[in-house]
């Protein structure tokens, strides 16, 4: 009986071991990624960007392209952790975008697989991914599990709240220093789709604005009106 039961305790041990092994494998396996390359922006594309300003038409990028600038934008802003040349993404219908990041932790690469879904906040000007799922390697992990051990590592200008990350919808085109732009590109919106993404772009102007209020306001006070 004795016996059967040391059988019965092997079996479950041997099971685990198992389990542990497998579960190792497949965390820091590759699960590669069906995906185009980057490519470089196209020479005409501020061009292209600057048109779609004047005409209303929306501003498209291939996927490759999309992929290209994330690359540069990951390069330009490195994070110890990513590996910005091995940065893929995919797009799709629906706003759902697939992104596959190499991962180093403690020395060991881990390929991290994301399915987000894109949107734009008006309200906060923003640029929104909210992410509906996590590979590492081949095994899905929680979402919440891997966001807060990279909370504080993120790529400058990436923001976390959730499980959703977000980016500023608005580039400044013309500012008094790092702070105050006075004119900024601003998304307005973007589709994704199999092809890549189209962007809609307008010119915001509120910190001209802003700063010809102030200007109103010091004149105000140096003459000594109360209704300029």
């Amino acid at each position: 009986m004795r016996k059967k039961g040391w059988i019965a305790a092997g079996a479950v041990l041997g099971v685990l071991v198992l389990l542990v092994v497998t579960a190792v494998i497949l965390l820091f396996s590759d699960p590669g990624f069906d995906g185009p390359e980057p490519s470089p922006m196209p020479e005409d594309a501020g061009i292209r960007a600057a048109k779609s300003l004047v005409t209303g038409d929306s501003f498209h990028l291939e996927t490759a392209e999309l992929c290209g600038m994330l690359v540069t934008a990951a390069q330009e802003h490195p994070v110890s952790w990513l590996d910005a040349d091995g940065l893929r993404v995919r797009t799709q219908d629906g706003q759902l975008l697939t992104l596959y990041v190499p991962a180093v932790w403690n020395g060991k690469t881990l390929y991290l697989t994301a399915e987000l879904e894109v949107r734009r906040d008006a309200v906060e000007k923003r640029l929104e991914a909210q992410v509906l799922s996590l590979t590492v390697g081949k095994l899905p992990v929680p979402v919440d599990w891997v966001l807060e051990r990279i909370a504080d590592r993120l790529p400058e200008g990436v923001q976390l709240t959730g499980d959703v990350l977000s980016v500023p919808a608005k580039l400044p085109l013309l500012a008094l220093d790092e702070n105050r732009p006075l004119a900024a590109l601003e998304v307005r919106e973007l589709t994704l789709t199999e092809d890549g993404v189209d962007f809609a772009f307008a010119v915001n102007a509120d910190g001209t604005a802003s700063l010809l209020e102030e200007g109103k306001d010091w004149l105000e006070n140096l003459l000594g009106f109360t209704d300029f």
